[in-house]
């Protein structure tokens, strides 16, 4: 997010970006009530074995809730693209970059290679941090998003075993397709999976 939002501003599709992220279970927006909702109606359900179960129940919590089923030519990626032209790791002051900690980015066409970040939401922008991110010039086509994945995700090899263990011996017939369809991946393939 954060070298999607600087490229916006390096690339002077925006100006500036103030980004505040809400302090956490603190945030009353519409779509937390929405939640409630939805883990209300999940309750009625005894259980959920595949997703178009959790269709029905999204689907059923009101009028203003519309499922739109992603496929996987809906799902682009920027971050390949993006990746060669920012830094891995970033100091200031000694201070390396760490998104975890800061509840506002600024992004400003004044300073089109870098964010100012703030451990608080009450701020002086002179005062806040100032993090270089890009190492080279962005290319013509950093904002070209591609598809995100050419083939379906294999799941990594164990835990594949263990949900298919499981499907075996808990999930009805009727839902079985389902799990049917999973793949299964190769210790190689799957390496860098952390689940």
């Amino acid at each position: 997010m954060v070298w999607f939002l600087l490229t916006l501003v390096n690339r002077k599709i925006l100006s500036r970006i103030v980004h505040h992220l809400p302090e956490r279970s603190h945030s009353f927006f519409p779509c937390n009530q929405n939640f409630a909702h939805i883990e209300q109606r999940k309750k009625r359900k005894e259980v959920l074995y595949e997703p178009k179960q959790w269709y029905e129940v999204v689907e059923g919590c009101g009028k203003d809730f519309h499922i739109h089923h992603v496929s996987q030519n809906d799902v682009l990626g920027l971050k390949t693209k993006l990746q060669p032209y920012f830094k891995k790791c970033v100091n200031y002051n000694r201070r390396p970059f760490s998104v975890l900690k800061y509840k506002v980015f600024i992004y400003d066409e004044k300073h089109p290679d870098k964010v100012l970040v703030s451990e608080s939401h009450a701020y002086i922008e002179s005062e806040m941090e100032k993090y270089k991110l890009l190492k080279v010039p962005l290319g013509n086509d950093a904002l070209q998003a591609q598809h995100a994945y050419d083939t379906s995700i294999p799941l990594n090899p164990l835990k594949y075993d263990d949900v298919m263990k499981l499907a075996l011996k808990y999930v009805p017939p009727v839902h079985f397709p389902f799990f049917e369809n999973l793949k299964r991946g190769d210790a190689k393939e799957c390496d860098d999976d952390d689940g």
